[in-house]
């Protein structure tokens, strides 16, 4: 009688390790975010960003890329080139993040609407609103359109769509009559 013991394949210790490192990582940078959430009082001026939003995605984005980063660099047969790809993909993200991260903060007040991205910010006066839409309809994305053509695109929550009403409703006296 032999005894056979279950134990990872060699070629996946590595993957195993690093994905285990980035899913504790992401756990805690999840729960410091949820803490810090916790008593936060909604305001019906100001609009912030779920903080849990990401980790999710970069975990996903980790546990997917880094095994086809290694499938390529064993089919180019330079494994060690791929701790250098994930740097570069990673360095990418980290990089173009105010492109596909997207808003993170949107207030409204007498001076305008106040925007914040995770490395930029801004102020759009109220005279420069166009429109508003998406919040009326359940599930709705709101976008406030302003008049140089671009949208400031908030998300789903409750009070991204409360947030975008009250910002339809100040802006409305500064829009030409139909």
């Amino acid at each position: 009688m032999s005894s056979r013991s279950a134990s990872i394949p060699p070629e996946l210790v590595g993957f195993t390790a690093i994905a285990a490192v980035v899913a504790v990582a992401a756990m805690v940078v999840a729960a410091v975010a949820a803490v810090k959430r916790r008593g936060f009082e909604p305001h019906p001026a100001v609009w912030m960003r779920e903080p849990l939003e990401p980790w999710g995605s970069i975990v996903l984005a980790a546990l997917i890329v880094l095994p086809l980063l290694v499938w390529v660099g064993r089919a180019l047969d330079a494994v060690a080139l791929v701790p250098l790809l994930y740097a570069g993909a990673a360095g990418y993200v980290a990089t173009r993040y105010d492109r596909f991260g997207g808003l993170r903060w949107v207030s409204v007040d007498d001076d305008g609407v106040h925007w914040r991205t995770l490395r930029r910010g801004g102020t759009v006066p109220l005279s420069a609103v166009t429109g508003v839409d998406g919040y009326r309809e359940a599930g709705g994305v709101p976008r406030i359109w302003l008049a140089d053509g671009t949208h400031l695109t908030l998300d789903r929550q409750p009070q991204a769509r409360l947030v975008a009403a009250g910002i339809d409703q100040l802006s409305m006296s500064f829009r030409p009559a139909l």
